[in-house]
């Protein structure tokens, strides 16, 4: 019994196992699985260079199984022909053997041709089958060796592009990993100069709105002191550059440390109405 491979689902051809003598029927189904099939080898994730070899030895084994048939048949046939035609072989051979020739010297020309038809007429008719015979095997022969050279080239060929694909892959991982470099470089280089951006306009702001505090200190301070109806009641009006009263603190640091204002140069009230 010859067992095929089992072959993908993407293969319509169904091949089940051989008994006996296969038909041809059989071996053109095998035929067309493995023409199928190849059609399938410029796709790696469809073709699989092992099952293509199994299917070409399982073509070769049912071509050998019946190679091998048609000789014993052809055996038995030519065992046959050998057991009826022996006896016209002798009978041929004696009447050869009892050619009388007249005249040797005259005849010598035309003895090697008158043997030769004497041994062809002679020879057993099974002869005549073994040159076809050995034409069919040598054919059979050169035929499977095509089919092994064009399973090595199949794997040959699939093992090239497993060895194309992984080095795509490779390439791939490569460039994606060199990408990755440079955008986490870019991220960090982005990242400190945006942090650095966001600081300086901060220092900056702080710089203009202390600058903008001292300035309407020193506004409100020349207003008050430039309003004469003002008593030593205003000093509660004035404000430091915290946002600090006289009356928040102690009255020496408000007017020795903090305070810009000289209360002696306030106008008095008495003074004032004197005026």
């Amino acid at each position: 019994m010859y067992t095929p491979p089992v072959l993908p689902t993407h293969i319509s051809v169904l091949l089940g196992p051989v008994k006996g003598m296969p038909s041809n029927e059989e071996i053109i189904r095998v035929q067309a699985a493995i023409r199928l099939y190849q059609q399938y080898s410029n796709v790696p994730s469809l073709f699989d260079p092992h099952l293509d070899v199994e299917l070409s030895q399982h073509l070769f084994d049912l071509q050998m199984a019946k190679y091998r048939q048609r000789v014993r048949n052809k055996q038995s046939d030519l065992v046959s022909c050998e057991h009826s035609s022996s006896s016209p072989a002798r009978i041929v051979e004696k009447n050869a053997d009892n050619i009388k020739l007249p005249n040797a010297d005259a005849n010598n020309a035309e003895l090697p041709i008158r043997n030769a038809e004497v041994h062809a007429s002679a020879r057993p008719a099974y002869y005549v089958g073994i040159p076809d015979t050995l034409k069919q095997s040598n054919g059979i022969a050169e035929h499977a060796n095509r089919l092994i050279e064009h399973s090595n080239r199949l794997v040959e060929h699939s093992n090239q592009l497993l060895e194309q694909a992984v080095e795509r892959s490779n390439r791939a991982a490569g460039q994606f990993n060199k990408l990755l470099e440079r955008l986490n470089q870019h991220d960090h280089k982005q990242l400190n100069f945006l942090a650095e951006e966001s600081i300086n306009p901060a220092d900056k702001l702080e710089g203009i709105l202390k600058n903008i505090n001292k300035v309407l200190v020193k506004i409100q301070h020349a207003i008050i002191r430039s309003h004469k109806g003002n008593t030593i009641a205003a000093l509660d009006c004035l404000v430091n550059e915290e946002g600090e009263t006289p009356g928040t603190r102690d009255t020496a640091q408000a007017s020795a440390v903090t305070m810009p204002f000289e209360p002696a140069r306030m106008p008095s009230a008495g003074s004032y109405k004197r005026r």
